[in-house]
């Protein structure tokens, strides 16, 4: 992850790369690809009402943990825990996303796979 100074950025978006990898105990399997990763967090970013970080730290060069509390559209809440794995070129090349609980997980996994079908209608038209 590259540093600024002033603007707040995102912990990994700017700095995705372009095979990049994302799993989650919400997808039934892996999303390789920058822009097929962008479209699933921006989808998951818009089924939170509150978001408030609890944790992050730089490990290493290789490696971040970013863990946050949210709040979901519906009432839900969930704890989640997101590993960040760097490439060479400092890009994030894997990321893992854990949900907890169970069911805010599911909640959360249910109402995603709601919003990507809705964007994928919409750009069927």
């Amino acid at each position: 992850m590259t540093e600024t100074s002033g603007a707040k950025r995102h912990p990994f978006l700017e700095d995705l790369a372009d095979d990049v990898v994302l799993t989650s105990n919400t997808l039934r399997e892996p999303v390789a690809g920058k822009d097929a990763v962008l479209r699933i967090i921006r989808a998951g970013a818009g089924i939170y009402e509150k978001q408030t970080s609890t944790y992050f730290k730089r490990i290493d060069d290789s490696r971040t943990l970013l863990e946050y509390d949210a709040d979901l559209v519906g009432g839900r809440t969930v704890h989640a825990v997101v590993v960040i794995d760097w490439n060479e070129d400092n890009k994030a090349q894997k990321l893992n996303i854990g949900f907890a609980p169970l069911g805010g997980a599911l909640a959360f996994a249910t109402r995603l796979g709601e919003v990507l079908a809705q964007d994928d209608r919409k750009l069927a038209i």
